[in-house]
């Protein structure tokens, strides 16, 4: 089941209480988000214990290793309880789960004991989200066991290569194959086993690098590095645009503008339920521009998705799009502040007092002037963007995959049936999807049909 934020009059009535009171921290929130909704945009908020937060939560778990110790077990059972009755969605990954070592067993008990410690409440588990990556167990195993024990969040299975590359080795290849055949036949059902396979998560900034992504946040399913801290925006692209496809830039700019405005503004005033997301608020300050309506701008054109023109077209828009994006959040790094995760990154912070001190610290100024931003990541794109929405989808919208060279980040959840594509057009899509996210530092354009 697909998490989705809460809209403010469904707020719990102790902040419905502070709403009323203009200054205060609820209160500026609430009219942060009347001010981005007005824009024609849709912040991904959920209403916790302490104030308004965004995007749910992760966890990483060692199944394993929390059998072993029963106060290690307990800690973190009542760790997830409070968030999940705080208010709060999660997505727990499971580690080091090994089919040789009895991880189908090892599953199988962490999922009875959360269900016990949740007390088999259907709408608890249902805020409960598993991610594993393919290869550890079967996947039908996975599937049967978490369903059957936790009910219908959402499952997410974490591919790599092993599952997107053919293998010389007939054992892992079968694996593969079954594993392929599972998810293509189950994409139909309500409580689907969602593919993500966006690795990494780059920024825009040269002075800081990209970051591993190993966990699933419950709102959009975005693929992030684990315990961050992030605010998806949702802006549907062709809500901008005429019966014909045609972009209203200037409308489009205000709101992009907009958007970065408030959604720094948003920033300051969440709370956020872990202490690991906490501190990656203060130092990252990310924002999840996640762009969708790809797919339904290029049918209202009416042109082929397939023809090159048209991926030509649709890249100008979205590389204008992303540039507006970080222009705006140079600007506010200008006027407000730069992001604090640049000031750690000073290379100059622990030389000792020299000239050769001095030299390191007008460079890094110098650097700062041309390149400073005051987020980390803005733009996030899914896979399934590019495809119109509703009826069937012409299996030669794949061929508007290489605009996902643009994103910061991924998001995964959303996975629609795809009606009319077969086995391998369904594998042939998340296959080319994950080999341009693979590549997608490379500057030149992917060709259509590569």
């Amino acid at each position: 089941m697909l998490q989705k934020s809460i809209p403010f009059d469904a707020l719990p009535p102790r902040q419905e209480t502070d709403r009323r009171r203009p200054g205060s921290v609820t209160g500026i929130a609430c009219s942060l988000v009347a001010s981005l909704r007005g824009l024609g945009l849709r912040p991904g908020l959920l209403p916790g214990e302490s104030g308004l937060t965004a995007g749910g939560a992760d966890l990483q778990v060692w199944p394993r290793k929390l059998g072993r110790s029963g106060l290690a077990a307990e800690y973190f059972l009542r760790r997830v309880a409070a968030l999940i009755d705080g208010g709060i969605p999660v997505t727990l990954s499971l580690r080091e789960l090994d089919p040789c070592d009895g991880g189908i067993r090892v599953l199988e008990d962490f999922c009875s004991c959360l269900r016990n410690a949740l007390g088999a409440d259907k709408p608890r588990m249902s805020k409960i989200g598993l991610s594993l990556r393919s290869h550890q167990i079967p996947l039908q195993a996975y599937f049967l066991i978490s369903r059957t024990l936790l009910g219908d969040g959402p499952r997410y299975v974490i591919l790599d290569s092993l599952q997107m590359q053919r293998h010389k080795n007939d054992r892992v290849q079968e694996e593969t194959d079954r594993n392929w055949s599972f998810l293509w036949r189950q994409r139909k059902s309500e409580a689907s086993l969602i593919p993500a396979y966006g690795a990494g998560v780059r920024t825009d900034c040269p002075l800081l690098g990209d970051e591993a992504a190993e966990a699933i946040l419950p709102l959009h399913g975005m693929q992030v590095p684990a315990g961050s801290a992030w605010l998806p925006i949702s802006l549907h692209l062709a809500r901008f645009a005429d019966g014909n496809g045609q972009i209203n830039w200037p409308l489009l700019q205000t709101t992009l503008e907009g958007c970065i405005d408030l959604g720094d503004q948003l920033l300051d005033v969440l709370s956020w339920p872990t202490d690991c997301q906490r501190s990656d608020a203060w130092l990252n300050r990310r924002l999840g521009i996640v762009i969708s309506g790809i797919g339904e701008l290029v049918r209202r054109r009416g042109v082929d998705p397939a023809g090159l023109k048209c991926l030509q077209w649709l890249d100008e828009i979205i590389l204008r799009l992303r540039r507006i994006l970080w222009d705006r959040s140079r600007l506010i790094a200008g006027q407000t502040g730069l992001l604090p995760a640049l000031a750690r990154s000073d290379p100059s912070k622990d030389l000792c007092d020299n000239p050769h001190k001095q030299n390191w610290q007008r460079r890094w100024r110098l650097a700062l002037a041309n390149s400073a931003v005051r987020h980390r990541n803005l733009l996030v794109m899914s896979p399934y963007s590019v495809l119109p929405e509703g009826g069937d989808v012409e299996a030669g919208f794949t061929d508007l995959l290489p605009v996902l060279t643009h994103a910061d980040a991924y998001a995964f959840a959303g996975q629609p049936t795809l009606s009319g594509w077969n086995i391998r057009a369904f594998k042939n899509f998340h296959s080319r999807a994950w080999a341009i996210m693979q590549r997608r530092n490379a500057r030149s354009l992917i060709a259509a049909g590569v």
